[in-house]
């Protein structure tokens, strides 16, 4: 754009009075605006979890949401989204991204499946379990209920953040219950 007015002034030769910039949109709506800024909010919000942040998928998604949160440029946001997607692909050659989402929740060592797997060791030596807080047992219901909502979202809510009806890469969602899936993980373990 600024080339563009440099070389009309270059050709004209004559000052502008006043220049009107106008961008446009990067979200098609406020409500999709505020989609991007609670879906990152939420990823933030991960304590027990707080690891996988910095893991693929979560970690390109995280910056997807931030950039669609902000005045970045369409490009950007395709970028950030384009680069997400081949997180989804390189993890999953099925394209699952809740699929990529659990692998990446199953694989994660936090504070509360450590203490359970030391509790179960505890146990087959006959040793004192571990006190496991109430306020933790509630975080990992909670923080499983947002990374389940997370898997669930598909490449159209994502799409729905950018004002472009070109191309897009798309990928799927299982809908996998991560809640449900890890109890089953922890129940495997205390077996």
């Amino acid at each position: 754009m600024f080339e563009r007015l440099t070389e009309l002034a270059e050709r004209s030769h004559k000052p502008f009075d006043f220049i009107i910039l106008d961008p446009p949109a990067f979200t098609k709506s406020r409500k999709t605006a505020d989609a991007a800024e609670r879906g990152y909010r939420e990823i933030n919000s991960l304590a027990i979890f707080g690891g996988m942040r910095k893991k693929e998928p979560l970690a390109s998604l995280t910056r997807f949401l931030a950039l669609a949160d902000a005045d970045h440029t369409q490009n950007d946001l395709i970028e950030a989204y384009s680069q997400f997607v081949n997180a989804v692909y390189s993890l999953r050659p099925d394209a699952d991204f809740s699929g990529a989402l659990w692998d990446c929740l199953k694989s994660d060592e936090n504070a509360y499946i450590n203490f359970t797997k030391t509790n179960a060791m505890r146990r087959r030596t006959g040793e004192e379990e571990l006190k496991i807080s109430k306020m933790m047992e509630v975080s990992v219901e909670k923080e499983l209920e947002i990374l389940t909502r997370i898997g669930n979202t598909s490449y159209i809510n994502l799409q729905n953040m950018l004002y472009y009806d070109g191309y897009i890469p798309q990928f799927k969602t299982t809908g996998i219950d991560m809640k449900s899936r890890y109890m089953e993980l922890l129940s495997s373990i205390n077996s």
